[in-house]
């Protein structure tokens, strides 16, 4: 069932780019505030409040999951389609790297600028050369966090996993910091690093299997040492020397790293199968 999900949510993916304004995540935020509202701040403070956030809409999203797969099968699994398609980007990876990539072949570089800032989550390089380099290492990181750590979760998890990535995702990227609440940022920190770790380096497995296996994984063994912020530079260390070994990064470098991206789904999906028919996943 739940390869026929991600397949069918891939397909919708690739085939409608304008999904992310149903992707809407302000529910999210307006939860957060209302809950920061009355959970004390020795609470807020621990791992614990990250949890407080996410347990509710996660805990609902099971009861309904397993009421509908009680009533009819079919029903279960479009529901679990239709949270995985929320899960995933929010934005669709493929066409900001398009965008991008017509924008600097055209040379509009303020139109390059805004789809990289959609890719790139630091601030932006001043020249266009290093923007690309930007982009292209983000490319890998986004391709985990918008698709592959999201499928992973789906696996172990289904939808509530999808979402439960998700939601760490968004509360992450979201400035949650107040200068008297720190310690929920460092919460959400290290809650999107655990779930992460393990589906960052199986993307990597998967680019090395896609592109150079030796030089990726000689570059795994070299930066895999930290755990809050390393899966991001293993994504784009390992991509990178699976793409090509040391060479410069320029605008055809961002087209080769999604080209490996969608090389390394396929392998993922092949993968998938196999446990499948394994009956290691339903």
């Amino acid at each position: 069932m739940y390869l026929v999900a991600i397949v069918i949510s891939l397909v919708v993916e690739w085939l409608f780019v304008s999904l992310e304004s149903l992707r809407r995540t302000d529910w999210l935020r307006i939860w957060h505030d209302r809950l920061r509202a009355h959970v004390p701040e020795r609470w807020w403070n621990t791992p614990l409040g990250p949890l407080v956030v996410a347990i509710p809409p996660l805990a609902l999203i099971a009861i309904v999951f397993g009421l509908l797969s009680a009533v009819w099968g079919l029903l279960g699994f479009l529901f679990a389609v239709a949270v995985l398609l929320y899960s995933l980007g929010p934005r669709n990876l493929h066409a900001d790297v398009e965008r991008y990539l017509s924008a600097r072949e055209a040379a509009d570089d303020n139109e390059s600028r805004w789809y990289a800032s959609q890719m790139v989550s630091a601030p932006l390089p001043e020249t266009m050369p290093a923007l690309d380099v930007a982009v292209e290492r983000a490319v890998f990181v986004q391709a985990h966090e918008r698709l592959f750590g999201v499928i992973f979760w789906f696996l172990v998890l289904g939808p509530v996993g999808a979402l439960l990535y998700r939601i760490a995702a968004v509360l992450r990227a979201q400035d949650t910091a107040t200068p008297g609440n720190p310690g929920f940022t460092e919460s959400v920190r290290h809650l999107h690093a655990i779930l992460a770790w393990v589906p960052a380096r199986l993307c990597l497995i998967g680019y090395a299997l896609a592109g150079n296996f030796v030089d990726a994984m000689a570059r795994l063994r070299e930066v895999n040492h930290t755990w809050a912020d390393g899966s991001e530079r293993v994504l784009t260390e390992g991509g990178r020397a699976a793409l090509r070994a040391d060479a410069p990064a320029d605008q055809t470098a961002v087209a080769e790293a999604f080209d490996l991206v969608k090389r390394t789904l396929f392998v993922w999906l092949v993968v998938i199968a196999l446990l499948v028919l394994a009956r290691v996943v339903p």
